[in-house]
């Protein structure tokens, strides 16, 4: 059966934990990366991207970018997380 991720627009499986396109997890739990964790939340056709550095888990302190549903891809995710890591 084929459904849409809820964070871009590209088709998945049901069998997919993560979507091909983006990168990101189908079942909202958070991507955990070398120094932090990514959240994405999806609204209204737009997903919002949080990174939050390790040290700052407890504290929730992060950077937040809101893009359209269309422009979510590993490149604009890859983009956003380099960006973050560099401000915080």
């Amino acid at each position: 059966m084929s459904l849409l991720c809820p964070h871009c627009p590209n088709q998945i499986s049901d069998s997919d934990t993560t979507c091909p396109n983006c990168g990101l997890p189908i079942c909202g739990a958070s991507l955990l990366l070398v120094d932090g964790e990514l959240q994405a939340t999806t609204k209204h056709s737009n997903t919002t991207l949080t990174f939050i550095k390790n040290e700052n888990i407890d504290n929730g302190y992060g950077i937040s970018r809101t893009l359209p549903v269309q422009q979510i891809s590993r490149e604009s995710i890859s983009h956003f997380v380099k960006a973050a890591q560099t401000l915080l």
